[in-house]
């Protein structure tokens, strides 16, 4: 039986051109319409469909503006149109519950360099200094580490240097079951340089990692790769080694 204002589930191989025919119905407008997605773990997902591929799917979500979903993940697929669906949440819940994602910092630590010449610009080469370990899940700040150690200050032809490395303990969040995008931010916040300043051996390096699936009562593990080229100074970069 299906639910009034309900389209029968799509399923299978017959996902691309019924999909095709969904938005070119009267009711199948990009961004307008209701659907919602069965993915093939059970998950279920609700969203406006903006745009869509031989690759993925994108759904706008109260969650995500452009929630990215493969097309080899899909089960089924169905779109609600009409009064009935106003009072359906923007989106339904995915696999209920809350499930754990650690998000692991392995390989070259992060490194900084700080140079002033006045005393007077010490402070502010300090604050500049500190290497900050961000999470952001689904755009929003998760979590967030800081380290302000001064491991080494030497002073070399007029220039007073301090430097700071430091390596991260992995960090394991609660978060909501379902299907996230992760920002991972390693470095320093070069947006505190003045106009015109030049560090070049600060440090700064980001990691989006879409469609990361979180299960109920599940920890998922990121292992991000830190690439120092060789422990250069204001070197660095990230890479994604593995999900599980």
């Amino acid at each position: 039986m299906c639910f009034p204002h309900v389209t029968p589930p799509i399923r299978g191989s017959a996902l691309t051109l019924a999909l095709m025919l969904l938005l070119t119905s009267p009711g199948g407008v990009l961004g307008e319409t209701l659907h919602r997605v069965t993915l093939l773990d059970g998950s279920v997902l609700q969203g406006r469909l903006i745009a869509m591929d031989d690759a993925q799917l994108i759904l706008h979500t109260d969650f995500a503006d452009s929630l990215r979903i493969a097309r080899d993940r899909i089960k089924e697929i169905a779109f609600v149109t009409g009064e009935a669906a106003l009072p359906t949440p923007a989106v339904a819940a995915g696999p209920a519950g809350v499930g754990q994602l650690e998000v692991a910092l392995i390989g070259d630590q992060p490194r900084s360099s700080a140079r002033y010449r006045r005393p007077g610009d010490r402070e502010r080469m300090l604050d500049l200094n500190v290497l900050h370990f961000k999470v952001f899940i689904d755009g929003a700040l998760a979590y967030q580490d800081a380290d302000s150690t001064i491991e080494k200050e030497f002073s070399d032809r007029g220039w007073t240097f301090l430097r700071n490395d430091h390596e991260f303990p992995p960090v394991i969040l609660a978060v909501p079951a379902g299907s996230h995008r992760v920002l991972i931010v390693v470095g320093n916040e070069l947006d505190r340089l003045e106009a015109g300043e030049k560090q070049s051996q600060l440090c700064s390096a980001e990691l989006m990692v879409e469609d990361v699936l979180v299960r109920p009562d599940e920890k998922t593990r990121l292992a991000i790769a830190g690439d120092g080229s060789r422990f250069r100074y204001g070197k660095y970069a990230l890479k994604l080694l593995s999900t599980r």
